[in-house]
């Protein structure tokens, strides 16, 4: 049986604005919208257009006051071959349940994630397991093919912007490390 713990790869990254809805207060933006409206019907504009405007500045600042914009980095990542519409669907379930407990806070709703996470985990070592299995056995004997999927298998990548991307990072590492300890004192090593 074929057994890894490789992350799926990242396949691009990019970086989003998104609106933090976790901290938005309804009856605060409510009473906000209500003090706003007020006070645009003192002095109404005169013609449709305008009332489109007055609208969309409107909630615009409503939502900039109450649910502001942050920038997050969004990646989307490569699917694997192995992961199907049961996958899916298995994951689908787990999330519920785990849904399910956050809200009640129970033990048996806790039992119950716990019981669809190994669920899902079973199933995703049988879905990798057999894939790559059979993608071994469909190789009969073609050995270009057979280290073509081993390659792929440990997730090999040779690409140009990979290299220069550990690159970079190895650079940064070492700059970083450098430039944290330039004020210490040199390493005395015993024998």
């Amino acid at each position: 049986m074929l057994r890894s713990d490789v992350p799926v790869s990242i396949d691009e990254e990019r970086r989003v604005f998104r609106r933090r809805w976790r901290q938005f207060d309804i009856d605060a933006f409510t009473r906000d919208l209500q003090q706003s409206v007020s006070l645009t019907l003192r002095s109404p504009p005169t013609d449709v257009s305008d009332w489109f405007t007055v609208y969309d500045r409107l909630m615009w600042s409503l939502l900039d006051k109450h649910a502001p914009l942050k920038f997050v980095r969004s990646t989307r990542r490569q699917a694997a071959p192995w992961y199907d519409d049961e996958c899916r669907a298995a994951k689908a379930k787990r999330r519920k349940a785990e849904k399910r407990y956050r809200l009640h806070r129970s033990t048996d709703h806790l039992a119950e994630w716990r019981r669809q996470s190994q669920v899902v985990g079973s199933l995703f070592q049988s879905k990798y397991s057999a894939y790559w299995s059979d993608t071994f056995i469909a190789c009969k004997g073609d050995t270009r093919e057979m280290w073509s999927n081993v390659d792929r298998l440990l997730r090999h990548s040779t690409t140009p912007s990979s290299m220069l991307t550990v690159a970079d990072h190895s650079w940064k590492k070492v700059a970083g490390i450098r430039q944290s300890t330039v004020g210490a004192p040199r390493p005395v090593i015993d024998d």
